[in-house]
């Protein structure tokens, strides 16, 4: 089975050295989806005042299958929260 490694870069790097066992680039998109909701959920409120970031999903060779970019933004005309 092939083995994905998801990193996130947000100002600084977290390189995912274990990776995970998943049969499929569906299944690796599927969970790098879901590690992103957790993610937004866990930052909450913080995620506004953060610089943008980003999840690469690579592969056992080191190629990047995958790239989710993510920032938060409010706008001018919208309430202070």
């Amino acid at each position: 089975m092939p083995r994905y490694f998801f990193h996130v870069h947000d100002g600084s790097s977290l390189v995912d050295r274990t990776g995970t066992e998943l049969p499929s680039l569906t299944e690796a998109y599927t969970q790098a989806i879901e590690t992103a909701g957790e993610l937004i959920k866990a930052a909450g409120i913080d995620l506004l005042a953060g610089a943008p970031w980003q999840m690469e999903v690579a592969d056992e060779q080191g190629h990047i299958v995958l790239t989710l970019h993510l920032s938060a933004k409010i706008g001018a005309k919208s309430e202070a929260v």
